[in-house]
């Protein structure tokens, strides 16, 4: 049942009283919101590892006649990871009842928090007893948009329904259909409404934030034994994290990487044939694994790997186009094709290449080949804000148009090519070229309604 894993928070001291909810989650942790744990304990902020504690209620476990409740502290204030710091922190209890509770699996993903869903919220229902919340159900839909503040908003579906209170933050959110952990719900650390109005607007720390953190938060002891940063291992706890690693396998999985980076890390580096540069680029990578930093390791890799597929394209572009131009000449369109195809991939900018393949394509047919070329060669020019390439590139989509019989298309393109062509005297052949198309596809036009005048 979903909804053993919504527990209630208590203050301790000076008075133990009503704050607000929370949501069972893996590893053993209450995820809450922070301004509920500081309202709960009075304190402006607090540390791991302090003192403060507050009071956990398992509504739906029973003991003496009574919800089962139990102490917990503050393990992760969930601060500084990110900026701005999430309206969250994670408590440790110090015992979850056998019974009555269900431990949730938190979102890894998109689709397991944003669409149709719903909170299992803690309410207020008898302003005689403040401290005596009760679930109810709050449908509504979770956008799949996140805020400046990294939060979702939560809208509900109906006006006349229960919502939200002060002390439903922390409440926890699910997507209809699905099991694991969307979020909880965060309201202004003030309260919400005030007891004057209901609010059907409210706002979710998504359950991939709250994952993130608690995959941190068991990757910390062996971080702390090894010497290692947690940020260093930041980049390996992301990807755990993506791929719904189980929380209890996150500690074995780091110490498998940390072990093999470090011994790949101690391999020598063989002499090789490939050059001085590319040996060099190997061992800086390996000291960075060494650490074990992987996000360094691979951006120094990435670094020279760029490099060299820059002046690989700077030497192999000029040779492709001249074998595309011999393969033309000699009238083996489709090695002059393939070599083009290449070109475009290594060089997205080249117009010139998706001109000549578009040509090539007019040959060859079919004609939708050469038009997307033609409009490649089109997005490329407008990229490079090359005017003259680009009145070519409307010119040839022109002729595309005129072959298919599409007149209407291709006097609108033959137009927004001469307006692209610049006044110079360079140029003045192409307007006159481009003017005399659209005047031959006009009269085309009139003759095909049957002489009646109109024009396109």
């Amino acid at each position: 049942m979903i909804e053993q894993a919504l527990v209630y928070i208590y203050s301790v001291n000076p008075a133990r009283r009503f704050i607000g909810c929370g949501a069972l989650v893996e590893g053993g942790y209450v995820a809450t919101c922070r301004h509920v744990w500081r309202m709960a304990t009075g304190a402006a902020k607090a540390e791991p590892g302090g003192s403060l504690r507050v009071e956990v209620e398992y509504p739906r476990a029973r003991e003496d006649g009574g919800a089962v409740r139990r102490p917990a502290r503050l393990v992760d204030s969930c601060e500084g990871a990110t900026d701005p710091s999430p309206d969250l922190v994670l408590l440790l209890p110090d015992e979850i009842p056998v019974a009555g509770v269900r431990i949730l699996q938190l979102a890894s993903h998109e689709r397991f928090q944003a669409g149709r869903g719903y909170a299992i919220a803690g309410l207020i229902r008898d302003k005689k007893k403040p401290n005596t919340p009760r679930d109810a159900k709050i449908p509504g839909t979770i956008a799949d948009h996140e805020d400046a503040d990294g939060r979702r908003e939560f809208t509900g579906d109906n006006p006349n329904a229960y919502w939200f209170q002060p002390g439903s933050s922390g409440s926890p959110v699910f997507v209809h259909g699905g099991e694991q952990l969307a979020g909880i719900v965060s309201l202004s650390e003030k309260g919400a409404n005030e007891g004057k109005s209901r609010l059907h607007e409210a706002f979710v720390v998504p359950g991939t934030t709250i994952r993130a953190h608690v995959v941190r938060l068991k990757a910390a002891p062996f971080a702390r034994d090894q010497h290692i940063s947690i940020a260093d291992l930041q980049p390996v706890l992301d990807e755990l994290g993506a791929q719904n690693v189980p929380m209890a396998e996150i500690p074995a999985r780091i110490a498998e990487f940390v072990t093999a980076a470090r011994a790949h890390a101690a391999e020598r580096v063989p002499a090789s044939n490939d050059g001085e540069d590319i040996d060099a680029t190997i061992a800086a990578s390996r000291r960075k694994l060494q650490v074990p930093d992987s996000a360094g390791a691979r951006a120094i890799l990435q670094a020279k790997i760029d490099e060299e597929r820059e002046t690989r394209t700077r030497r192999l572009v000029p040779l492709l186009k001249e074998r595309a131009t011999v393969d033309r000449l000699a009238f083996n369109y489709e090695s002059a094709k393939s070599a083009l195809s290449e070109i475009t991939t290594l060089t997205l900018d080249d117009v010139w290449a998706w001109l000549d393949l578009g040509d090539l394509w007019m040959i060859t047919g079919p004609l939708d080949c050469a038009l997307r070329a033609y409009r490649e060669a089109e997005g490329s020019a407008r990229l490079a804000d090359h005017e003259r390439d680009l009145s070519v590139s409307f010119e040839r989509v022109g002729d595309v148009l005129v072959d298919q019989g599409n007149l209407a298309e291709a006097l609108k393109s033959f137009r927004d090519g001469l307006r692209h062509c610049r006044p110079s005297g360079a140029v003045r052949p192409r307007q006159r070229g481009l003017a005399a198309r659209s005047v031959g596809v006009l009269h085309q036009d009139r003759r095909r309604a049957g002489g009646s005048g109109q024009s396109a």
